[in-house]
């Protein structure tokens, strides 16, 4: 158990550490920034808000908290970066691999339910009733005794 909070950790600090690369970068060389982002015909306050994004998404990703939230201040940010400003088809396929990093850890952090009851009500309509389990390390349920 505690070697999975471990790994659940260092996942969060490993993709982090792109979008905090990022946040250094826009703040150390802001005016360089501040230029590229004039010669693509977009105002300086789009850097502001390329940097609120990063701190708000960095900082979800690494403490673990609202992470869809992260997820989404992220792809606000990464996705036009890669679509305006990558160079080459390589280098936004990386950088959008740093956005799926964020996913995969979010959906890693997700307290999946508990399938509890599957119930046909007729041919084509079939109802799911969950409940959230007490204890996220518990194994998911079999799928053995779920009748079609």
């Amino acid at each position: 158990m505690e070697s999975r909070r471990a790994g659940r950790i260092l996942s969060r600090l490993l993709v982090a550490s792109h979008f905090v690369y990022e946040l250094v970068d826009k703040n150390v060389r802001y005016n360089h920034w501040k230029g590229v982002i004039a010669d693509a015909g977009i105002g300086e306050w789009s850097l502001i808000l390329i940097i609120v994004l990063l701190l708000i998404g960095s900082f979800t990703v690494v403490l673990g908290r609202d992470l869809w939230f992260g997820l989404f201040c992220l792809s606000v940010f990464q996705i036009p970066t890669s679509l305006m400003f990558e160079d080459s088809l390589y280098e936004s396929f990386d950088s959008m691999s740093a956005l799926g990093g964020v996913l995969a850890v979010t959906l890693l952090h997700m307290d999946p339910p508990t399938l509890l009851e599957v119930s046909h009500h007729s041919d084509d309509l079939v109802s799911y009733s969950y409940m959230r389990r007490e204890d996220p390390e518990e194994a998911m349920p079999s799928a053995a005794g779920v009748q079609s």
